[in-house]
């Protein structure tokens, strides 16, 4: 069986991961259910791995590497006509956070990888690809804030980063995500925040907001 064979099977795995969740890892897919899946027999997918452990080792890695830039896309696009429109830092957070929780019920691929990166430590080689799942997504978000801290007059107040600001407000939505599993997340009536800022903040957003509010500060104190 040849590597593209053996990627098929993989990318049929990760699928099964995507739509079933984690069960005590990845240890519920079953090599011989994706081969066939995939089209191949259990015998030509044992030509890859000689145990079921090393192919869900090597699954484990494969949903780490697994990227689905959409959900990223969809949580800019919902902020964009506000920046285009010049509207008040507040008001892009406020819509920005909501639009983040609001992705999370239906994205299984988002607990899958979380999960994953909370126990990677048993694997050397899991614990590479959930480094470099994490490097990759800070990356993608400290350019996102770099770009609305400079439209919105501000810097970040050192001797804080944006990097900084990129690892503290990950760390926040993470854990939102999993505190909110299960229930309704927590929404805050918030009145006379000024002209353009709605009303109805998730507890999230408040926390972002406290957070920006701390590490960065008004460009021109520079």
């Amino acid at each position: 069986m040849d590597r593209s064979a053996r990627q098929s099977i993989l990318d049929v795995a990760v699928s099964l991961v995507h739509e079933r969740g984690l069960v005590s890892g990845v240890t519920h897919v079953k090599l011989a259910t994706a081969a066939r899946r995939a089209g191949y027999t259990t015998g030509a997918a044992y030509r890859h791995w000689d145990t079921q452990e090393d192919f869900h080792r090597d699954l484990a890695v494969a949903v780490l590497e697994w990227r689905d830039r959409s959900s990223f896309a969809d949580v800019i696009e919902s902020i964009r006509y506000l920046v285009d429109d010049d509207a008040p830092l507040l008001e892009v957070i406020r819509v920005g956070a909501a639009a983040n929780l609001a992705r999370l019920p239906n994205e299984t691929d988002y607990f899958v990888t979380l999960a994953l990166r909370a126990s990677a430590a048993y694997s050397p080689h899991v614990v590479a690809a959930a480094r470099e799942r994490v490097d990759h997504g800070l990356e993608e978000h400290r350019q996102l804030y770099e770009a609305l801290l400079e439209v919105s007059g501000r810097r970040p107040k050192p001797p804080f980063t944006a990097e900084h600001l990129a690892v503290a407000l990950a760390a926040l939505a993470d854990g939102f995500a999993v505190q909110d599993v299960g229930r309704e997340h927590v929404h805050v009536d918030r009145v006379d925040l000024g002209d353009g800022i709605g009303a109805d903040w998730t507890l999230f957003g408040v926390a972002v907001q406290a957070i920006v509010e701390h590490l960065t500060e008004p460009a021109e104190l520079g």
